[in-house]
């Protein structure tokens, strides 16, 4: 039996991350199926209930959010439980997501150094799968970085901007591409959702949301989809809002409704909400006869794209712009939304078409997140 520490942004009522959650397991099951796991968690993730008995939720997390106790108390508890719940384990996995950054400070950084010295102590492996790394700032940042590139014996990263920021040559570091690529219920919701007659049955847009914005990308990208998507909604069309985050703390869910009242009365009937999880049931209805998804969330775009249904991007986030990108798909900065985004965009983009070739290569660099396991199967 292989016990292996999962680290994420797990357990945020964050759908994209328990989708790298869920990716990391089932993947790595396939390769080591006798495979028991223990994650940083906040709280309960959104990951098939089979899974219970093979997955050990910490909630480590719930220890940041206790405002009883000072910064420094909680920082000092938060390390010492990951030390304690790392114990034991031989192996530490980074499985997915912007975990190597410098925002707001340095001390982000160095947190992680500290969960790696912590494996390191133990004596684990230290691997990153469809690692996110966003900039690393300052000559510290860039020598604890470094020193955590040394203590890793593979570095998969997700994307070229994420390589640029890490800024190193050296030969464990590769370029792959997001988990969810890789995984093997992707393949199984491409199929189960057959696209080709789901579009003939309804005219939807689908759209996802994030609340991290200030008032200016607010108002910029609310008036760009009420502008550019009325004209649609006259013609029968369906919006359907995609709740990916919805917690105490944060919330898409507040932007959907403000989306939805800035709609004419007599066409907010067509818009509809949708809570979405990672289950593949939610998935699969998630995105049933939508002909084109317009977003925020990275992960609502890589769902899209498996599915084969073109995309819009609007974002600040080099992850967005950069699938988008890849794809050939438009894309727009969130301030420069509302003087881009318009009918005649949308009409462009229901007629774009996805490159098999380019589609095929994305989901092999998915899969090589898997490698480092293949290569020890035995």
């Amino acid at each position: 039996m292989k016990k292996i520490f999962l680290y994420g942004y797990y357990g945020f009522s964050n759908t994209g991350d328990d989708l790298l959650l869920q990716s990391s397991i089932e993947s790595i099951l396939k390769v080591w199926p006798r495979s028991v796991f223990t994650t940083r968690n906040y709280k309960k993730t959104s990951i098939p209930e089979k899974y219970d008995k093979i997955v050990h939720l910490t909630n480590c997390d719930e220890i940041l959010e206790d405002s009883k106790s000072t910064k420094l108390v909680r920082f000092f508890r938060y390390t010492a439980r990951l030390y304690s719940e790392i114990k034991g384990h031989e192996l530490l996995v980074f499985g997915g997501g912007t975990l190597w950054h410098t925002n707001p400070n340095v001390l982000s950084l160095i947190l992680v150094f500290w969960v790696i010295l912590c494996a390191k102590l133990n004596g684990s492996r230290v691997i990153a799968i469809g690692l996110g790394v966003g900039p690393i700032n300052g000559i510290i940042a860039r020598l604890v970085c470094r020193t955590m590139i040394l203590c890793c014996e593979e570095i998969c990263v997700r994307d070229t901007q994420s390589m640029t920021n890490l800024q190193s040559t050296n030969k464990k570091v590769r370029k792959t591409a997001d988990l969810v690529y890789g995984s093997t219920f992707a393949d199984e919701i491409a199929k189960t959702n057959n696209l080709k007659f789901a579009r003939m049955k309804e005219k939807t847009i689908a759209i996802t949301l994030t609340s991290h914005l200030n008032s200016e990308q607010y108002s910029s990208v609310s008036d760009a989809l009420k502008n550019s998507i009325t004209p649609f909604l006259f013609e029968s069309w369906n919006l359907r809002i995609l709740i990916f985050q919805d917690s105490d703390a944060v919330s898409d869910l507040p932007f959907a409704q403000y989306i939805k009242s800035s709609f004419p009365k007599e066409l907010q009937e067509n818009i509809s909400f949708f809570n979405v999880t990672s289950s593949k049931e939610d998935l699969t209805t998630a995105f049933e006869n939508v002909s084109l998804h317009i977003g925020m969330r990275f992960h609502g775009a890589v769902l899209a794209s498996i599915m084969r249904i073109p995309f819009i991007g609007i974002s600040d986030d080099h992850k967005v712009s950069s699938l988008a990108k890849y794809f050939s798909m438009p894309f727009f900065a969130t301030e420069e939304a509302s003087s881009n985004l318009n009918e005649n965009i949308i009409n462009f983009a229901l007629h774009q078409k996805y490159d098999e070739s380019s589609f095929t290569k994305i989901e092999n660099m998915g899969r090589a997140n898997f490698d480092w396991f293949r290569e020890r199967e035995n």
